[in-house]
């Protein structure tokens, strides 16, 4: 999956290139100097849904606050936490659409939530990251047979 997405953003940036390139040849205009080298890409940080449009999680209950305190959080916003003690990963969800068709079981926060009964403030790699560090091993999606 993570190679897919990286795969695509390639093409986006030589796609964008090229068609630079064609309308700087189409207008016979020389290419300047700083052309035939590639520009250093910098990456851009997804910070997801707006900052100020984010409520603030509120505190965990007593019980719960209980069962996080030995993890370790793998994140910043403290929804996803490692338990490598009791060989668990915890997840800090909320309810998205409580009366909904399930298509969905959990979402990252902004993204298909009426299709969804949960979502989590956190990137999906930062779940399977915990995965892995739990010793599951990658699997392939699921698949729907009518039998």
């Amino acid at each position: 999956m993570f190679a897919a997405c990286g795969f695509a953003g390639c093409l986006i940036l030589i796609q964008a290139n090229v068609t630079h390139a064609s309308q700087n040849q189409s207008e016979g205009k020389p290419k300047p100097a700083t052309e035939d080298k590639p520009a250093a890409v910098q990456p851009v940080p997804d910070n997801g849904p707006a900052d100020a449009a984010r409520k603030s999680l509120p505190p965990l209950p007593e019980k719960l606050a209980e069962q996080v305190k030995d993890a370790t959080a793998l994140n910043p916003e403290s929804t996803v936490y490692l338990d490598l003690s009791q060989k668990r990963l915890l997840l800090r969800t909320e309810v998205a659409c409580p009366d909904c068709l399930l298509e969905m079981l959990l979402v990252p926060e902004g993204n298909r939530e009426h299709e969804t009964i949960l979502r989590i403030r956190s990137k999906a790699f930062i779940i399977h990251t915990g995965l892995l560090a739990l010793g599951m091993e990658p699997g392939k999606p699921a698949q729907f047979s009518p039998e």
